[in-house]
């Protein structure tokens, strides 16, 4: 083991992964084994690339990528929203913004899409969209108030935040959805201060073994680096 060693800066992936298995950060994270990509992983990379292109060219409805073609009429509102693609974000650990590339940087994210809109009485709204592939699972709604955190650090206009998590392979039904108000700020910077304590403050990376062993890069049956 890895004695003494800690993570000093994280991302929501990160802190999902330590959730599911600490060892797993340990092994990828400070051990530097890197996981290889897989069939799923690049299909999805693949996907997001094909759905930032159609926002950030504006292109015409008719060239709507087959793997959005499941939300088409959300990407049409889209498309009328003057929608930003891919907007890369980072803030140091007081929660100040700093530039993504900064050896400041705590957190690092990249919100896929996002718009704003005023309304009549100067009130601003922002929706900001994450793009998912593959089976809909329920824990990733914990990550709608984490963005929701960030558009209003790099926001300060915004009055409400609207997040979506989008799944482009099981369709609009299946969305999941929270808004949420200027007044809630501070409690959630104090609530996504305390999440990630545990990892951050980790120097054993015990592992947490499951039925996850099964498909992990990193488990003994499949040769890797974990006693698992």
């Amino acid at each position: 083991m890895s004695a003494l060693k800690r993570i000093t800066r994280w991302s929501y992936s990160l802190w999902k992964t330590y959730s599911q298995c600490p060892r797993k950060v340990k092994l990828s994270r400070i051990d530097g084994i890197k996981e290889p990509g897989s069939p799923a992983m690049d299909r999805g990379n693949a996907i997001h690339q094909e759905a930032e292109d159609f926002i950030r060219f504006r292109q015409p409805m008719s060239k709507l990528p087959d793997s959005c073609r499941l939300y088409y009429d959300e990407f049409e509102k889209l498309a009328k929203a003057d929608a930003v693609p891919e907007q890369e974000v980072a803030v140091n650990s007081k929660w100040e913004p700093v530039d993504y590339n900064s050896h400041e940087a705590w957190i690092r994210a990249k919100i896929d899409v996002y718009f704003k809109k005023r309304d009549r009485k100067g009130k601003t709204t922002m929706t900001i969209i994450d793009y998912k592939t593959g089976k809909v699972y329920e824990e990733n709604k914990k990550q709608l108030s984490f963005y929701a955190l960030l558009g209003f650090i790099f926001h300060p206009e915004v009055d409400t935040i609207n997040v979506e998590l989008w799944y482009l392979d099981q369709g609009p039904e299946h969305t999941h959805k929270d808004t949420y108000v200027r007044d809630e700020f501070e409690d959630m910077k104090q609530a996504w201060t305390a999440a990630p304590a545990q990892l951050l403050h980790d120097t054993i990376f015990a592992p947490r073994p499951g039925f996850q062993c099964k498909w992990c890069f990193y488990s003994k049956n499949k040769s890797g680096h974990c006693e698992f």
